[in-house]
């Protein structure tokens, strides 16, 4: 479970990562918000509270790497294999190596941005919070990963406790006219097969691929599908807002009426 305390209009709030039954939520914040929480579990909590259910995807780790390889799409696996054959480079960055390189954060967050303004889409470039980030950094819960091959970069940015790890940015700068595209794809599935493996040396149990657009697979979207490609299982989360105390219930009643 990770804790990052911040706030949200003025007063304290607690995101509280992977909870599940069982688990005290030990809070003095006004707002708590509960992140990734399997279904039916919020319904033992008796505080003031808003759901927000979240469709994703899970790989379970815990399979081993020949269940989890077999799972992959027959393109992935045969583009991932052509990749390892291209001299692609892989560099990963924790919380401190990321304190130590503070640069390393900065070129993530302008290939974001330039990623995201290319995508057109608003929602994608609004996103990005940095004070989230670095709290993530401050509590030692991140991973971001590199690939990187002449111009082109790839990068995926984590959230992980000791038994779960969601996939939070996805970004690619492709800018270059030079760039073989058919090359940078081959990067990005190889990067997420990397990062599966090093979870998987973790000892981490469950990748979370980060929300798809909806619960049916058939009307999946492109990114979605790309995901879906790597074989993980369909699954219904719920992200919690929990009144606390005063001020958070007033919050909670307020979006209780939307």
């Amino acid at each position: 479970m990770i804790v990052i305390r911040g706030f949200k209009f003025g007063f304290p709030i607690e995101r509280i990562w992977y909870w599940h039954s069982g688990l005290p939520i030990d809070s003095t914040a006004h707002l708590v918000r509960l992140l990734r929480v399997t279904e039916g579990e919020a319904d033992e909590i008796v505080l003031p509270q808003k759901k927000e259910q979240v469709n994703t995807l899970i790989s379970d780790l815990s399979q081993g790497e020949e269940i989890l390889w077999s799972k992959l799409n027959k393109n992935y696996r045969y583009e991932i294999r052509r990749a390892l054959k291209e001299d692609v480079k892989i560099t990963e960055f924790d919380a401190e190596a990321i304190k130590a390189s503070p640069m390393v954060l900065e070129e993530f967050e302008l290939t974001y941005k330039i990623f995201s303004e290319q995508l057109g889409n608003e929602d994608v470039k609004n996103a990005y919070d940095r004070n989230k980030i670095l709290g993530y950094i401050e509590n030692n819960c991140i991973l971001l990963t590199r690939a990187r091959k002449d111009k082109a970069v790839v990068y995926h940015l984590y959230v992980f406790d000791d038994e779960n790890t969601t996939l939070c940015f996805s970004a690619s700068d492709f800018r270059d006219s030079e760039i073989d595209k058919a090359m940078a794809g081959r990067m990005n599935k190889l990067l997420h097969w990397h990062d599966m493996q090093s979870f998987m040396e973790k000892s981490v149990n469950y990748y979370d691929w980060g929300n798809v657009s909806n619960g049916e697979p058939e009307n999946y979207n492109g990114i979605d599908r790309f995901k879906a490609g790597f074989g993980g299982v369909p699954t219904k989360l719920e992200n919690v807002f929990i009144g606390n105390r005063i001020l958070g219930r007033i919050y909670i009643r307020f979006l209780q009426r939307q």
